[in-house]
């Protein structure tokens, strides 16, 4: 190296280094942050159905051309719908017998579930291992449990908080759904609670586009008296003037606010209702939940997030949703060693992720 190279070398290492910039946050979308996705303090709805709930649905929409409550469910948007993987070939088993003896035709019931109610659900792959969770054991006993509905039992469990729609009453007697042999009762609370929950959401979201849109206008007029002095004695003048004629007519004015508190009365009146309607109903439902001691797993906190987002996301959009409510780092990198290769999750294009996959109907061929 001649000097020259040399004396070049140094004034590279003596140059000041230019800290790098901050990163931005991700731009998350209003209505799919996490705190307008359910209302504060509770999970957003989630629902497990067995094979009886959903054979007989499949005879109600097949004989009445009606649709189901587990049609209806999934359309309020709010209950996402998860089945176990061994339902399709229980459906394709049993739904022949089923449609038999409610008087409708078998071949009927199976297209209405291969076209119209399969396309609504997720099927969820579990290991070994979520089979074993300590906490429903008592489904695996023989004396208490039945072994049909382990499955069923272990995906609530690891979607948890979720709910069990089913017509089976093992699921009542061991504490993880409510008192209903009817299992439409359990299906019609979620989907008024999720109906409920909905419009409590959309006024959120429209108070907070209210706020957005009175600020905005405040921050402009602060930025125009910034770039235009001269306009702010203008801007005085005009809210004077307005303050005057407003005293001026102080009694219309208070009579226009009267009228319209008692026109928006009815109104505060039903929303108060709504909520503590959608309260009474939240409370109502028995389901599955992490038991004090679990602690929850990253695979866990993924996979539930994944259910309620409805939308498949990739490693790094995982990271910044999971990130803000952890106690420990999360990389994206450690998620995709998490998930890659478990069998509830599914690859996408673009390196992206969603929880279960479509169901198979080739199984009833």
């Amino acid at each position: 190296m001649n000097h020259e190279d040399r004396a070049q070398a140094v004034a590279r290492i003596d140059e000041p280094r230019v800290p790098p910039l901050p990163r931005r946050p991700p731009v998350i979308s209003l209505r799919q942050r996490p705190g307008l996705s359910t209302t504060p303090g509770q999970e957003q709805l989630v629902a497990v159905l067995d094979t009886n709930a959903l054979a007989n649905a499949a005879c109600f929409e097949a004989s009445s051309g009606h649709e189901s409550l587990v049609t209806r469910l999934v359309q309020t948007g709010r209950v996402p719908c998860f089945i176990a993987d061994h339902v399709p070939a229980e459906i394709a088993e049993h739904l022949p017998r089923i449609a038999r003896t409610q008087g409708t035709d078998p071949v009927a019931a199976f297209e209405v579930w291969e076209h119209k109610i399969s396309p609504l659900l997720r099927v969820v792959e579990l290991p070994i291992g979520e089979y074993l969770r300590p906490e429903i054991a008592t489904i695996r006993d023989p004396r208490r449990g039945d072994l049909d509905d382990w499955p069923t039992l272990a995906l609530a469990a690891f979607l948890a908080p979720a709910q069990v729609v089913a017509r089976d009453a093992v699921f009542h007697r061991l504490g993880y759904a409510n008192d209903d042999e009817d299992w439409t009762v359990t299906a019609g609370v979620l989907r008024r609670a999720a109906q409920l929950e909905g419009e409590q959401i959309e006024r959120v979201f429209m108070s907070i586009m209210t706020g957005r849109i009175l600020w905005a206008g405040g921050a402009g007029l602060v930025r125009l008296g910034q770039r235009l002095p001269w306009a702010l004695p203008f801007v005085g003048a005009g809210a004077l003037l307005l303050a005057w004629r407003t005293w001026e007519l102080r009694a219309g004015v208070r009579a226009f606010i009267g009228d319209a508190r008692e026109a928006l009365a009815p109104h505060w009146r039903r929303i108060m209702e709504d909520l503590a309607e959608q309260a009474e109903l939240r409370a109502s439902l028995a389901g599955v939940e992490d038991p004090p001691w679990r602690t929850e797993s990253l695979v866990e906190r993924c996979a539930r997030y994944l259910a309620r987002s409805g939308d498949p996301m990739t490693t790094g959009e995982l990271r910044d949703a999971l990130a803000p409510g952890s106690l420990e780092r999360i990389s994206a990198a450690g998620i995709e060693r998490a998930i890659a290769g478990h069998p509830s999750f599914q690859r996408l294009p673009g390196r992206r992720y969603q929880i279960g996959r479509g169901v198979d109907c080739d199984v009833m061929e």
